[in-house]
């Protein structure tokens, strides 16, 4: 699972569209209200003999608001968290995803220059390897 493949999974959901106010490996500084899918390491994969049983990436998920408004990217992290934790034993592109585990609550991130507040979740797929 990479982070367009989230990105993807968020905009047919509804989340946004892609490179408008949805976004994945960086989140530009416009527009205001916007969500951001940003991949990092993860667990070791699990072995099965010669090759890899499962991959575990790790990615978070960031909402921001408009200035000075909190609520807004919190709800938007909170209702990304009740899908992505969703998916159980769907394949996304091509590979089956058993499951994707939140690693915890939302937190905040604190306000950009603009005073825009940003709040994100962190979250660890469980997958069949990728083919590339």
């Amino acid at each position: 699972m990479t982070e367009p493949e989230i990105a993807a999974l968020l905009a047919a959901n509804g989340f946004g569209t892609i490179n408008t106010n949805l976004f994945y490996d960086l989140l530009p500084t416009d527009p205001d209200i916007a969500m951001c899918v940003l991949g990092y390491g993860g667990s070791p994969d699990e072995p099965d003999g010669q090759s890899t049983r499962l991959e575990s990436p790790r990615f978070q998920v960031l909402a921001r608001g408009v200035r000075g408004a909190s609520s807004g990217p919190k709800l938007r992290v909170l209702q990304a968290r009740a899908l992505l934790v969703s998916v159980l034993g769907q394949e996304l592109t091509g590979v089956r995803d058993v499951s994707i585990d939140c690693l915890g609550p939302p937190f905040p991130q604190g306000a950009d220059e603009q005073f825009r507040y940003v709040w994100s979740v962190n979250f660890e797929a469980m997958k069949d390897p990728s083919v590339t």
